[in-house]
C-alpha cells in the first residue's frame, strides 16, 4: 500500500473518530449542565470554578470515550469503503484487505498510548485537583449561603438560619436536617433541629474538609410517629459541610483504582500481596493442624 492510500484511510478513520469523540464527550458534559446551573444560581458558586471543575472531569471521560469512538470510527470507515466499492477496487488493484490493518492499527496504537497516559497519570492528578477545588467551592458556597435572618439551604438536606453575623462569628444559629443523610439520628428519625448560641465556618486544608463549628447548643430529634423525642446538649459540635455528596454522586471519579497513579497502584499491589501471603500462611497452619489431628485419630483407630 502506497503512502497516498495510507493517508487516505487514516483521514477517513481520523475524521469519524474526531466527530464521535466530540459527540460522546459533549453528551457526558451535558449531563452536568443541570448541576452546574444549580450550583451557580442557588449556591453562589462562581461560574468559572464550575467550568474548571467540569474541565477536570475530561480526563476521566476521555478514558471511557476514546475506545468507543475508535471502535465506532473503524466500523463506519470500513463500512463506507465497502459501500462505495472502494475495497473491491483495492482487491482489483492487487491490494489485499489486510492492508487496511496497518493504518488502522497505527491509530489504535496511538489511542492506546493516549488512554494509558490519561488513566495512569492525568486522571489521578485531575482527581486531586478537583478535590482541592471542591474544598474551596464548599467553603465559598457555605459562606455565601449564610444570610442574616433568612432561611437558606446550606448543604443537601440542611437548611440554616442565623440571627446575626459579627466578624465571621454566627450568632443564633438554627440548622434543620431532612432527608436520608442525617448525621447523628437513627433511620426512623424525623427532621433534626440543631440550635447553637454561636457558630463559625472553619477549614481543614489537610483533610480537605469544611466544618461549621457550633458552640453552646442542643440537638432535637423526634422519630417519625412522634412517640420518641430526644434532646442532646453540647458544648461544641462540628457540622461537616458537604456539597451534594460531592465525592460519591456529583463527581464521576470511578472506583479507587481508576484514580490511582502508578506508585499508588504498586503500593496497593504490595499491600494485597502481603495480606495474601499472611492469609496463605494462616491457612497452611490450619491445614497442618487438621492433618495432625487426622493422623492421630487414624493411628488410634489402627
Amino acid at each position: 500500500m502506497g503512502p497516498v492510500l495510507r493517508r487516505y484511510i487514516l483521514r477517513e478513520v481520523a475524521a469519524i473518530f474526531t466527530l464521535a469523540l466530540l459527540i460522546l464527550v459533549t453528551l457526558l458534559i451535558l449531563q452536568r449542565i443541570i448541576q452546574v446551573t444549580d450550583w451557580v444560581v442557588n449556591r453562589g458558586v462562581a461560574l468559572l470554578d464550575m467550568l474548571l471543575l467540569v474541565g477536570l472531569l475530561l480526563p476521566f471521560f476521555l478514558v471511557m470515550v476514546i475506545p468507543m469512538a475508535l471502535l465506532l470510527a473503524t466500523l463506519l470507515a470500513v463500512n463506507r469503503l465497502s459501500a462505495d466499492s472502494e475495497i473491491t477496487a483495492l482487491k482489483a488493484s492487487g491490494i489485499g484487505i489486510g492492508a487496511l490493518f496497518y493504518p488502522i492499527f497505527s491509530i489504535g496504537l496511538l489511542c492506546a498510548v493516549l488512554t494509558g497516559f490519561l488513566s495512569l497519570y492525568l486522571t489521578p492528578k485531575a482527581t486531586e485537583w478537583s478535590e482541592r477545588l471542591l474544598f474551596d467551592i464548599a467553603r465559598t458556597s457555605a459562606r455565601a449561603a449564610v444570610r442574616v435572618k433568612n432561611f437558606h439551604e446550606l448543604t443537601q438536606g440542611a437548611t440554616i438560619y442565623v440571627d446575626a453575623i459579627n466578624d465571621d462569628i454566627l450568632a443564633g444559629v438554627m440548622i434543620a436536617e431532612t432527608g436520608a443523610r442525617k448525621r447523628i439520628a437513627p433511620e426512623d428519625a424525623d427532621t433534626i433541629f440543631i440550635f447553637a448560641k454561636e457558630g463559625k465556618i472553619i477549614s481543614d486544608p489537610e483533610e480537605l474538609s469544611n466544618y461549621l463549628m457550633l458552640s453552646d447548643g442542643s440537638i432535637h430529634v423526634r422519630n417519625l410517629d412522634g412517640s420518641v423525642y430526644r434532646r442532646i446538649n453540647f458544648g461544641r459540635y462540628d457540622f461537616r459541610l458537604d456539597i451534594e455528596q460531592q465525592r460519591s454522586q456529583n463527581i464521576e471519579r470511578g472506583s479507587d483504582f481508576d484514580v490511582m497513579g502508578i506508585r499508588e497502584l504498586r503500593e496497593k499491589k504490595a499491600d494485597y500481596t502481603k495480606k495474601f501471603l499472611e492469609y496463605r500462611d494462616e491457612a497452611d497452619d490450619v491445614s497442618r493442624k487438621k492433618a495432625r489431628a487426622y493422623r492421630t485419630a487414624v493411628a488410634q483407630i489402627g
